[in-house]
């Protein structure tokens, strides 16, 4: 079994597309203003971001949207470190990577209002 597809929603869909097709080499498929994008990586994985305010669940929006987030998983320390450096280098507002729950991490705040990991994984979680 594999993972198709994800949705998650963004208070921001216009700057989320930049950041995903900038950092992370996703590619806009589809995109209806700015309500809805649907994303595609190179193994056909579908990222949707809509800014539907019945996809915000029960949570308080954007208090709590710490809770929502997409990890990308990478192989090696450096490449997590070059993700980083690249994002900091274009003013984002990001801590450097750092040892947590086994793995080599960083995260990031989407403009959408959820959190962006990006990691290389030591041991199983």
């Amino acid at each position: 079994m594999k993972l198709n597809h994800a949705n998650l929603p963004s208070a921001d869909v216009s700057a989320d597309i930049t950041m995903f097709e900038t950092y992370f080499g996703l590619q806009t498929a589809f995109r209806r203003g700015d309500t809805i994008a649907l994303l595609r990586d190179d193994d056909d994985f579908r990222l949707l971001i809509a800014n539907f305010p019945k996809l915000q669940g029960n949570f308080a929006y954007p208090a709590d949207s710490d809770l929502l987030h997409v990890g990308f998983r990478l192989e090696t320390r450096e490449q997590v470190e070059a993700v980083q450096a690249r994002f900091e280098a274009d003013g984002w507002p990001v801590e450097k990577p750092k040892e947590l729950h086994g793995a080599w991490t960083f995260y990031v705040r989407a403009p959408g209002g959820y959190t962006v990991e990006v990691y290389q994984q030591h041991r199983a979680p």
